[in-house]
C-alpha cells in the first residue's frame, strides 16, 4: 500500500507500507524501505522539515530545455544548498527532481528525448548539477511521456 502524508508544510511525503493481518511486517526487506519526501523550490522552510522522518528528500523542480539544459532554479541555489547542509547533518539523502508537471508542458522532454545529443547534454548537465551541490542522485519525473513515440 502507497500511503502520502504531508508531515509538515511543504514536504510532500511517499511512504511504502505492508501490512499482513493488520500488523506491519517487520523484516530486513521492510527495513530497506525508503521514505521519500519532495521539498518544492518555491516554499517551505529548510529549518522545519522533519529529517528524522524521511530518508531522501527529492528537491523539486529542474526543469530541462529542449537542447538537453536545464532552466535555473527558482530562487537559486542558496536555499538547495542549506536543504543539503541540513539533510547530510541528519543522515537524509537529497536528490534533484527533475520535471514536475510544468503547467502540462512537456514538450522539452519529448524533443531532448528524440534528440541523441540532447540527450547527451541533458546527462552530462545533470550529473554537473549533482556534483556542483553535493546532491546524492536524481529523480527523473516526466510526468507525461506518450508512450505511442516518446519512450521507444
Amino acid at each position: 500500500m502507497t500511503r502520502q502524508a504531508a508531515s509538515k508544510p511543504g514536504l510532500r511525503v511517499t511512504a511504502l507500507t505492508c501490512i499482513l493481518g493488520g500488523a506491519l511486517i517487520a523484516s530486513p526487506a521492510f527495513a530497506a524501505f525508503k521514505v521519500v519526501g519532495y521539498f518544492p523550490s518555491w516554499s517551505g522552510d529548510v529549518n522545519t522539515l522533519p529529517y528524522d522522518k524521511v530518508t531522501h528528500i527529492n528537491y523539486s523542480f529542474a526543469i530541462p530545455n529542449s537542447d538537453g539544459s536545464l532552466q535555473p532554479l527558482d530562487g537559486g541555489t542558496a536555499r538547495l544548498q542549506q536543504l543539503v547542509q541540513k539533510a547530510h547533518a541528519a543522515g537524509v539523502k537529497v536528490q534533484i527532481a527533475v520535471g514536475g508537471w510544468n503547467n502540462g508542458d512537456d514538450s522539452a522532454f519529448r524533443n531532448l528525448a528524440a534528440n541523441t545529443s540532447a540527450r547527451t547534454n541533458f546527462v552530462n548537465n545533470v550529473v554537473n548539477f549533482i556534483n556542483q551541490n553535493n546532491l546524492d542522485g536524481v529523480d527523473i519525473d516526466w510526468e507525461y511521456p506518450d508512450r505511442s513515440g516518446d519512450c521507444q
